[in-house]
């Protein structure tokens, strides 16, 4: 899916969920359902990531999506790796999203809270 703020491609997300746990996804339309709900409802609710970010020049089928040019455009590359209560993955994204238009903060916290 793409997504965009103000009319403006923002970014690009592709999913991977595994046949074998969704093999009615197809028949969803997740303009009305949210992919997590769809999930949660089939027992495979993703609770624990592995996340990863990257910031690379942007591949060609992507800076066409979010019109800017390919390669020497820096987009941030997100990963995540979601696995259900049982440990199975049961969620793979690949997220793109433009430098110049997003800014992240992060936080690290030792010990409980």
């Amino acid at each position: 899916r793409v997504r965009y703020c103000d009319d403006e491609p923002l970014g690009i997300e592709y999913t991977y969920i595994p046949e074998k746990y969704f093999g009615d996804v197809e028949e969803q339309d997740f303009n009305h359902v949210s992919l997590y709900d769809y999930m949660n409802a089939r027992g495979h609710l993703p609770v624990d990531f592995l996340q990863a970010l990257m910031i690379i020049g942007c591949p060609k089928r992507e800076a066409k999506f979010l019109k800017i040019e390919e390669g020497v455009s820096a987009v941030f590359c997100f990963e995540y790796t979601g696995r259900d209560s049982s440990g199975q993955v049961v969620e793979y994204t690949r997220s793109y999203l433009k430098s110049e238009s997003v800014a992240f903060r992060f936080f690290q916290y030792s010990g409980e809270r």
